[in-house]
């Protein structure tokens, strides 16, 4: 179905959800279990991810915002994004 995988301090390193179950809430689901493991340990105010092209609307619809525009570092395209906790 899907998984998830992080490093402190808060940045999401990989996330992926089989096509079948796309827009059903399990990345989300996924990102506040991250969250709530994290929070009680550290003051992170921000979760960081290097989103593939594309899943960057779906990490917009999860609150991230772009930090810069798409990059490409040893091949491999990302858009640096950001998520700001309350």
């Amino acid at each position: 179905m899907g998984v998830i995988a992080s490093r402190p301090p808060c940045h999401i390193s990989l996330l992926f959800v089989d096509k079948q179950f796309h827009r059903k809430g399990l990345a989300k689901a996924m990102f506040n279990e991250v969250l709530s493991y994290y929070l009680p340990f550290t003051e992170c105010t921000e979760v960081t991810v290097n989103s593939s092209p594309y899943a960057v609307e779906a990490y917009h619809r999860m609150g991230f915002a772009d930090t810069a525009a798409e990059q490409e570092v040893n091949g491999i395209r990302f858009v640096p994004m950001k998520c700001l906790l309350n």
